[in-house]
């Protein structure tokens, strides 16, 4: 018996014309929960007046990030408006970030007047396997506007390990918002959309062996609105050892569904509004996997893949 599957062709956003199945233009499945619980206010670090006037204030907005390894706890600090590009609600920035060790102790790296960090929340992950945390950031300069920064601890000390290039543009920013482990290799690789403002790339990074390359590229994506302080709207999901990606498409109408290594669209679903809170993903009991998304109508959505085809 041969099967024969019925392909439609989607213009997403005017972006990109894909050839789908019908399967993957039904399959995914978003529902209405009701109205959004109110918004999770984020809280600071516990800190000493010592240790507050040894490192800096932390960032009025920024969030705390936690690990069990060689680094505890990340934060955002010295606050700055030397870079007034306003792109995340406000033009205050981090002139630094601060770093509670294992041992308890604070160590921080700041930034030299030409730069800061334009971001809210580190994101920390051991991205090359070596037993050590990393830490993602965003950092833009005045003049050549953002690149993706690692940093990680080197004999106690917090240091930069790896930079890309900056975008070359004053006021152009990037969105790492997703981390994409790699089971077969024990590696997590960092997720971006360069300029998600206007016709976002989304390129996929690995750092390994001390150095930072681009593995994939693809073009038409959106994971953050101008003015908002929500940098995740995007989710990772498993079909067995693979990854699939999930974020918005440049225009934010839709949701897109891709495959973690070759960056091709599985499956799409219409959005009824924009995101407006970081996606969560959550498992029931039987380990099947779904993202819960707010969005501008105030309301509670959930995104289910009921078949089962392209995520557990």
């Amino acid at each position: 018996m041969v099967l024969v599957r019925t392909i439609l062709v989607s213009c997403l956003t005017g972006l990109l014309c894909l050839p789908l199945t019908a399967e993957a233009a039904e399959s995914l499945r978003l529902n209405r929960i009701g109205t959004a619980p109110a918004a999770v206010v984020p809280v600071g670090p516990a800190l000493s007046e010592s240790e507050r006037r040894a490192h800096g204030d932390p960032l009025p907005d920024g969030r705390v990030a936690k690990a069990n390894g060689d680094i505890r706890a990340v934060w955002l600090s010295q606050p700055t408006d030397r870079y007034r590009h306003g792109v995340l609600g406000d033009a205050i920035e981090a002139g630094a970030v601060t770093v509670r060790r294992k041992d308890g102790m604070l160590v921080s790296f700041v930034l030299p007047g030409d730069s800061v960090f334009e971001d809210l929340h580190p994101r920390l992950a051991d991205l090359d396997g070596d037993g050590r945390t990393e830490i993602v950031l965003v950092r833009s300069y005045l003049t050549k506007g953002a690149a993706l920064s690692i940093l990680g601890l080197r004999n106690g000390k917090l240091e930069i390990l790896a930079e890309n290039t900056a975008i070359g543009t004053a006021n152009r920013w990037l969105n790492p918002s997703i981390l994409l482990d790699a089971p077969d290799t024990g590696e997590v690789r960092v997720g971006l959309v360069r300029t998600p403002h206007i016709g976002g790339q989304l390129q996929i990074w690995r750092y390994a062996g001390g150095t930072f390359r681009r593995i994939a590229v693809a073009e038409g994506f959106s994971n953050h609105t101008i003015g908002s302080r929500a940098l995740g709207l995007s989710a990772v999901l498993s079909k067995g050892k693979a990854r699939r990606i999930l974020l918005p498409d440049a225009r934010q109408r839709r949701l897109l569904l891709l495959d973690g290594d070759q960056l091709t669209i599985l499956a799409f679903v219409p959005l009824p509004a924009r995101p407006v809170r970081d996606f969560g993903v959550q498992r029931d009991t039987s380990g099947h996997q779904s993202v819960m998304l707010v969005l501008a109508d105030g309301q509670l959505y959930q995104l289910d893949d009921p078949s089962g085809h392209w995520f557990d």
